[in-house]
């Protein structure tokens, strides 16, 4: 019955806006309410992080009126310099004695005292070597204070957390089907970042984040709000860019490949702002020589039916919509 149906909003923040995706449903068929945006005002968010929480608070409520979205439920995505990701290997130990291993022996893995971080992990999978059998762990840790920022900003809004997870781990739903278990580099490329994650047999096998360089950070706000590029400049900008990105998924894979020496990469997906600005996937296909491509909302399996007008899909909602969809998992 309909009046059971449920009803979630993944939501990103970065220093130029809030990304808001509200869908309801099942999972494996979402239906799509809403895909929103609320420009922000400088000095609310700066590199991911919140600045002033009664300001964003504000523009959250005022995003929800505008849209005039009805769920409070809320999936949060992280993304800035205070969220840890690193890849572990901890022996086979009995479940019961798993976690307290973990969380005992992160320290080393984790460049900030424990008791100022939340830490989460997830077992990815399994190794096994001449010293016995160990487990594949990806440990996830963000400063307290910038998580309490948020959720702070977010009850400010009378909104509910369901949970809050890492933007860039999130992709493990954005990944098109027929490629979805071989190699694959997802590029989110953010207003304010970008996350080079490695994914193979949809697990996530390497993750890092990197500044634009600073020649070129100021233009990259400007250019994503004209969802263009035109004119000399722009184009310099978008050829350094590339030029950097096509440099950084080099090294990412030839690490990972180094360590997994069986893994052949063809694919790159793209996320966020810059996505969707189509000479930026044009230039880097022919930079790496390797499919790329942005996210599209068929690929997620999403029904656009029950979509107001004026509400339309662009890869800076495809790490949104993850997080919904996780919300309906939930």
């Amino acid at each position: 019955m309909d009046i059971f149906k449920k009803s979630v909003v993944g939501i990103e923040v970065d220093s130029a806006e809030i990304r808001a995706v509200h869908i309801e449903g099942k999972a494996d068929r979402p239906n799509a309410l809403a895909f929103a945006k609320m420009p922000l005002n400088k000095g609310i968010v700066q590199d991911g992080k919140v600045l002033d929480t009664y300001g964003l608070g504000a523009a959250l409520s005022a995003l929800w009126a505008n849209e005039n979205i009805k769920s409070r439920d809320v999936i949060l995505g992280v993304n800035n310099h205070d969220v840890i990701v690193r890849f572990a290997d901890y022996p086979k130990v009995p479940e019961d004695k798993l976690d307290g291993m973990i969380r005992f022996q992160s320290q080393e893995y984790i460049p900030i005292p424990l008791d100022e971080v939340e830490l989460d992990y997830a077992v990815i999978g399994e190794t096994v070597n001449d010293e016995g059998t160990f487990l594949k762990v990806l440990l996830v840790a963000g400063k307290k204070k910038m998580l309490f920022d948020f959720i702070a900003s977010l009850q400010a809004a009378r909104l509910n957390i369901l949970d809050i997870g890492v933007s860039m781990l999130s992709v493990s739903r954005i990944v098109p089907e027929q490629i979805r278990n071989l190699p694959v580099a997802v590029v989110n490329l953010t207003n304010d970042f970008v996350n080079i994650v490695i994914m193979n047999k949809n697990e996530p096998g390497m993750a890092r984040t990197f500044n634009y360089p600073s020649d070129m950070a100021p233009y990259v706000k400007e250019i994503t709000a004209r969802n263009n590029f035109s004119g000399r400049l722009e184009n310099e900008v978008a050829d350094g860019i590339c030029d950097v990105l096509a440099g950084e998924i080099r090294s990412s894979v030839i690490y990972y490949h180094n360590q997994n020496p069986d893994a052949v990469f063809n694919n790159i997906i793209l996320t966020g702002s810059l996505a969707k600005v189509k000479c930026i996937s044009d230039k880097l296909m022919n930079l790496t020589e390797t499919n790329v491509k942005a996210v599209s909302p068929s690929e997620l399996g999403i029904n656009l039916s029950r979509l107001d007008k004026g509400s339309s899909f662009t890869s800076d909602f495809a790490i949104c919509t993850s997080l919904a969809i996780r919300g309906l998992e939930v």
